[in-house]
């Protein structure tokens, strides 16, 4: 049965077809094998290469566990090239033919192909690929292809044709309706009795399927025991433990419409056990573990090595690997570089069960930690989402079996933040929607995109299936973390102008799967929450860049020196303009860091027509070279870097970045000219009004009840709308003391209570500091959870002495400091 094996090459081919091209004059056989080929031919480097990574995983899955989710991981890719390939160019009448097509393709065809994956990305054009001993179209030709075709009624025209939306599918055709529940594993065809781990067949599922062939064949099928009895074998290989085979002959036969599907019927009782992902995760290589660090491992065991030695011998291994996934460049790299990650974390579980020493456990998971940082920035540099979410899910499994290993409590939550970025990738690139460049024109240097009738329902299921496979694995995994997983849909729309108009389909539908919906142009990115506009319908967002010669005199005049184009941003809904968002929108631009230039000190700054400057923060991201800023009302803005300081700020060398950065965000300020008085201890008011430009918190007209807050001082807006968005409490009902100092312990119950603001949980279990501070028996009870949140996150880790004097006063520095890190957390 080999042969069935390196059929799947084939099939898998045929079913992510999704570029259609013209063909010249010849036999109708040969005009749609040429058809074929130059489709083949002409798919995306990326669609080659997921089909490559998936036939190869296929081809090297051994075992139970990995076959299995190497068939969930090869039908989500198989039915992500098929929307591609109806949305492209199907008629609804050519929907059946191509079916019918497939049917009696799978059905009559036997034989080899070609010799190996080699030979595929030879055919294909891919590097790594060896000369194929004949062409495609021969090789297909061979298979009698082309007469299938024909015989199938699909023809050249048809086959141009093309469909607008796939979602008339599934609302006129009964018949796809079937097919896409048996995909989706609705109506099952096999079960798994996960009690015993035996499969069986689903006869009313069975039933349907055959009923559903039979429809489309439009004639009845006379030898149904071809389709039963190869379920049959591919159930008695499972259920004797065989491996490969069984899964190859599945995939060969109905590759195009099944789905592995588990639970329901029979003895089974419902339940699906957690898949264990394909070692290797992208590629499907199987993986044991490092030959480096197992060798350390034997040496530790044989008393040849020390703990210490081992954690400096591991470092050494690790700084390899991190530097390999550093300098990827391309996607080519990235797949390369993410071959070693698995087994150098296998290999890790074993060093640190061997290991005694916890200063040696916590190094070595230390570049675990380093490692994966290092991983999920080239994870970014693949484009094919199942690709990713196939190597997320593995790493996650390998993180976890390190975590169930590391007994200390801050270890682990570095390594429960790796998995969760982990999966968010994944999740992300899931939610990615290329926009076709059909949606653009471009006319006087103005790129406009008319996005509202653009269908993104697959992409939104994708986006919702990925989230829910993540945080199934993470709960299974026993990875709580600290946030929920952020799920969103992003729009790539192809504009390269300097200025960009996006009408923005009805997002009612998004706003139900989603937290948010993500723009992104080369000119600006905007992500817009549920709340941000009153309406889903007739969203229009723009960015025009504005030239400084365009301005006014008076804007001209206030611009700083080099400063030389401003990004005018503007919102409709309905045609009439947007001036305040009930939910801020998160605005992000390109801008290239000078040499010397402080990225922390990159921020926005909104100039008004009166030609004053604010100060609106903003983060830049290095690793993507663009500043984001998160706004409620759109103006004219520009982005430069700041050179705020203080006079007096020596004495705290430790708090001069904090304060610097801080100040040219316009979230702190100073005492006067040049003065900060960094040793000072800070005000109630002082702080809350921190917090409240750091979170962007805006007041409502309600009346605050704190008889001591005077509505005409300068801190009344901010304690309003610290005190109604839950993020402050008055010192008692109706008296909140602006002006009384504020504790450390008062200041760390602030600053939970921001980090849920922005979706950060609090920190249940107090006892992860219970040895961290000589004073905790001085923590009040009700800030124990505040204390433990903000030591978790790093924002607070106490006084020298393991001292966090949880009753002293708060200075303008310490609180500089606190609030630095928690700007940059979230």
């Amino acid at each position: 049965m080999r042969h069935v094996k390196k059929l799947v090459a084939l099939v898998i081919a045929v079913t992510m077809l999704v570029i259609p091209v013209s063909v010249n004059a010849a036999t109708l056989e040969e005009q749609l094998v040429a058809k074929f080929v130059a489709t083949v031919q002409g798919m995306s480097t990326d669609a080659k290469e997921g089909l490559v990574v998936t036939v190869e995983a296929f081809l090297k899955a051994d075992d139970k566990a990995s076959m299995k989710q190497v068939v969930t991981d090869m039908y989500n890719q198989l039915l992500e090239g098929q929307k591609q390939r109806f949305n492209t160019y199907l008629e609804v009448t050519s929907a059946m033919d191509m079916i019918s097509e497939l049917a009696d393709y799978v059905e009559t065809q036997t034989g080899d192909l070609s010799s190996d994956i080699a030979n595929l990305r030879g055919h294909l054009g891919l590097s790594g690929g060896t000369t194929p001993s004949n062409t495609f179209a021969e090789a297909l030709n061979a298979r009698n292809f082309g007469t299938a075709l024909s015989t199938a009624g699909l023809t050249v025209d048809k086959i141009g044709a093309s469909i607008t939306k796939i979602a008339g599918l599934y609302d006129d055709l009964q018949t796809y309706k079937n097919l896409h529940s048996i995909g989706y594993g609705d109506i099952k065809i096999v079960n798994l009795n996960t009690t015993n781990n035996q499969m069986f067949i689903n006869s009313g599922g069975m039933t349907t399927f055959i009923g559903t062939i039979e429809t489309v064949k439009k004639e009845p099928i006379e030898n149904k025991e071809t389709f039963t009895n190869a379920f049959n074998v591919v159930i008695a290989e499972y259920n004797t433990g065989q491996n490969r085979v069984a899964i190859a002959y599945l995939l060969d036969n109905y590759s195009f419409i099944y789905r592995y599907s588990t639970g329901g019927g029979g003895n089974d009782p419902g339940t699906d056990p957690t898949p264990t992902p394909t070692p290797g995760g992208d590629t499907g290589t199987p993986v044991t573990s490092d030959p480096e660090l197992d060798k350390i491992t034997e040496d530790l065991a044989n008393g040849n090595l020390d703990d210490n030695e081992v954690a400096d011998k591991v470092a050494e291994v690790v700084d390899k690997v991190v530097d390999s996934l550093d300098n990827v460049t391309d996607q080519n790299g990235a797949y390369a570089a993410l071959k070693s990650v698995s087994a150098v974390l296998e290999s890790t579980e074993k060093v640190i069960n061997a290991l005694d020493d916890e200063e040696a456990v916590a190094e070595v998971v230390e570049q675990v930690a380093e490692t994966l940082d290092s991983t999920i920035t080239a994870l970014e540099f693949i484009t094919n989402s199942s690709s990713v979410t196939l190597k997320a899910k593995a790493l996650i499994a390998d993180v976890a079996k390190i975590n169930n290993v590391v007994t200390d409590d801050e270890q682990g939550l570095a390594l429960e933040e790796a998995a969760l970025e982990l999966a968010e990738v994944a999740i992300e690139k899931s939610g990615i929607a290329s926009v076709s460049d059909d949606k653009v024109k471009v006319q006087d240097g103005k790129a406009t995109a008319d996005l509202s009738t653009y269908d993104y329902a697959y992409r939104l299921s994708k986006v919702k299936d990925t989230a829910k496979d993540m945080e199934k694995l993470l709960v299974d995994s026993k990875i709580d973390g600290n946030r929920e997983l952020a799920v969103s849909l992003t729009l790539q729309v192809p504009a390269t102008q300097e200025n960009v108009e996006i009408a923005l389909p009805d997002l009612e539908d998004a706003f139900e799967a989603v937290d948010m919906v993500k723009v992104e142009t080369e000119t600006a990115a905007f992500t817009v929450g549920v709340e941000t506009f009153t309406s889903t319908k007739d969203i229009v967002l723009s960015a025009d860049t504005v030239a400084t010669t365009q301005l006014s005199a008076t804007q001209k005049a206030a611009l700083p020196s080099g400063v030389k184009n401003v990004i005018d941003l503007n919102a409709t809904v309905a045609g009439e303009q947007v001036t305040t968002f009930g939910q801020a929108i998160q605005v992000t631009v390109p801008y290239t860091l000078s040499s010397g230039q402080d990225p922390e000190k990159v921020s926005f700054y909104l100039l008004t027509d009166e030609g004053t400057i604010e100060k609106v923060a903003g983060k830049y991201d290095p690793a993507t070279g663009q500043v984001t800023v998160s706004r409620k009302h759109f103006s004219k803005y520009f982005v430069n870097v700041s050179n705020d300081t203080f006079g007096d700020i020596g004495s705290v060398e430790w708090a001069r970045q904090a304060i610097e950065v801080l100040a040219g965000k316009g979230i702190i300020n100073g005492k006067g000219d040049d003065v900060f008085a960094p040793k000072a201890k800070i005000t109630r008011a002082e702080f809350v009004a921190l917090i409240s430009r750091m979170l962007q918190l805006e007041a409502n007209d309600s009346v605050l009840p704190f008889d001591d807050v005077d509505t005409s001082k300068w801190y009344a807006q901010d304690v309003a709308a610290a005190y109604q968005n839950g993020i402050i409490a008055g010192k008692s009902s109706n008296a909140f003391a602006p002006m009384a100092t504020i504790t450390r312990q008062e200041a760390a119950k602030v600053i939970n209570n921001a980090l849920n603001h922005v979706g950060i949980k609090s920190e249940t279990d107090s006892s992860l500091i219970d040895d961290k501070f000589v004073d905790m028996s001085s923590i009040a009870n009700w800030a124990d959870d505040a204390i433990a949140t903000v030591y978790r996150e790093g924002i607070i880790k106490g006084k020298p002495g393991n001292v966090f004097d949880p009753s002293g006063d708060a200075t303008r520095a310490e609180v500089a400091m606190m609030v630095y890190k928690l700007y940059f957390l979230y």
